[in-house]
């Protein structure tokens, strides 16, 4: 799984992609969060054949 980290540094606003290992290290994270989001790995999602729901979908093509 990785995460998706938007945070300020110097009056802009950047992301940054963590794995699972990274987002768990206290010091890979930078000072100003603003949001953490999970993404969805495509190669999961599509090997099973599970629902998916629409609010995936749409976290899909953000």
């Amino acid at each position: 799984m990785k995460y998706k980290v938007k945070y300020q540094e110097k009056g802009k606003i950047k992301t940054l992609l963590l794995t699972e290992d990274e987002y768990l290290e206290d010091n890979s994270l930078p000072l100003n969060i603003i949001s953490i989001k999970k993404t969805i790995e495509l190669s999961n999602l599509f090997s099973s054949k599970k629902r998916v729901t629409k609010k995936a979908l749409i976290n899909i093509f953000e």
